[in-house]
């Protein structure tokens, strides 16, 4: 596919969530038309986006601000699961692009278990609560950006990064 796409408007519940596959072979592969655009939005409550083979690719086209997966908007104590994906930057990366922000205050964000590769700005840019566990972040300008850090980090392998592995700043 390459349409980006908008997880908006659903009703979701902690036992009414919504589990979006990307199985193997699908690749959902987007060009920005725009600048600050986001190959996969993600504003419901407790969703999970989970990996079986299947990868996600944005092309920045010469655009800034791109976000391969932009999460936003959710209410309080909601989770959304980010997991087991492919993601990776194509085309030029000096345009910055973003492979994960999370940019919802109230909810939850895990990562786990994704590979990011290639990201002209940050593979995960964690803006507030995070888990990240077991990713690889490898060939991005930065690997995990983070600012004023709440959640947990664990076993994830940052590396081969160009400005930084681990990079905190806060604002």
């Amino acid at each position: 596919d390459v349409q980006a796409v908008l997880v908006d408007d659903l009703i979701t519940g902690f036992e009414t969530s919504l589990t979006i596959e990307f199985e193997a072979g699908y690749a959902l592969s987007v060009s920005a038309e725009g600048n600050y655009q986001s190959t996969l939005n993600i504003e419901s409550d407790f969703v999970t986006l989970t990996g079986k083979g299947g990868k996600l690719q944005v092309d920045s086209n010469g655009y800034t601000g791109t976000k391969a997966i932009n999460v936003s908007g959710q209410r309080l104590d909601a989770v959304v699961t980010i997991e087991n994906l492919f993601l990776e930057q194509v085309g030029n990366s000096d345009q910055g692009a973003v492979g994960i922000i999370t940019e919802s205050p109230l909810a939850a964000h895990v990562i786990r278990n994704n590979v990011i590769f290639g990201f002209g700005d940050y593979g995960v840019f964690s803006a507030h609560k995070t888990y990240l566990y077991n990713n690889t972040l490898t060939h991005n300008n930065n690997g995990v950006g983070l600012t004023s850090f709440t959640g947990e980090a664990y076993n994830n392998l940052s590396v081969h990064n160009l400005t930084s592995d681990y990079y905190r700043w806060l604002y």
